[in-house]
């Protein structure tokens, strides 16, 4: 598992999912804290990554604030044998 959060997954791209799938444009993400969602070793072929985001948006004319905890599934991010495999995997999914 990566001890490091990807460099894009941050308060911009967050807003951008939050928005999108709650279908509403006045979200604005004010804090987000991320950390691994699995023990190391638990998901071999993925990284997956907890997301827990504060964000407000507009409801009834008045600005109200939010959590939420949203996973991310992700390829792994390490070089070697892991990314390899999973890179086999993907070819022979789509072949």
């Amino acid at each position: 598992m990566a001890l490091e959060t990807p460099t894009w997954l941050n308060l911009c791209f967050m807003e951008k999912v939050l928005r999108k799938s709650e279908n509403d444009n006045s979200i604005q993400v004010i804090d987000i804290f991320s950390k691994p969602a699995t023990n190391k070793g638990d998901n071999y072929t993925s990284d997956m990554i907890r997301v827990n985001v504060e964000f407000s948006r507009d409801q009834s004319g008045r600005k109200i604030t939010e959590k939420k905890s949203v996973i991310f599934k992700i390829m792994p991010s390490v070089e070697g044998f892991r990314k390899n495999l999973v890179s086999l995997l993907n070819l022979y999914i789509f072949i």
